[in-house]
């Protein structure tokens, strides 16, 4: 599926893969796969196909991220399973990964690697605010219960 659709896999997912298992003890709560606006279609086609039913889709205009490379979000459900289709208006689906609020998050895992933007940090279990974050706008509610969120885990 990843390959097919130039698609990646990031977020809590991905940083779980880094991690040592026996110093872990929380589990993702969804799956956040990230792909190009070309490829979306595609790849949510698929997903609904395979049983995933769409619960909700936000189009980010800019306002609530500027500038950023989500071009929206797309959340699909089958029981208990979440995936974030996160689709970003660049020509690849890396470009939001380094928009986010701090470096424990700029990890991915393709088709047929992992990729790891602060290996010497991250598998520390240690992090830097990204200042563009602080910079670009106020920091938002959410920025901030997403930086506590990954403190405590």
């Amino acid at each position: 599926l990843l390959a097919i659709h130039h698609a990646i896999i990031s977020g809590s997912c991905a940083l779980r893969l880094l991690l040592p298992q026996k110093d872990v003890f929380w589990k993702p709560d969804d799956l956040d796969i990230y792909v190009c606006e070309r490829e979306a279609p595609q790849l949510l086609n698929t997903l609904l196909a395979k049983g995933y039913r769409l619960i909700s889709q936000t189009a980010k205009n800019g306002a609530q991220y500027p500038p950023s490379h989500v071009h929206s979000i797309r959340t699909l459900r089958r029981h208990t399973t979440q995936i974030d289709v996160i689709v970003s208006n660049s020509t690849t689906a890396i470009s939001p990964i380094f928009e986010f609020h701090s470096t424990i998050l700029m990890n991915f895992v393709t088709a047929h690697s992992v990729f790891c933007a602060y290996p010497h940090l991250t598998l520390r279990e240690l992090s830097i605010i990204n200042p563009f974050v602080a910079y670009r706008q106020p920091l938002q509610r959410s920025t901030l219960a997403a930086l506590v969120k990954y403190t405590k885990r």
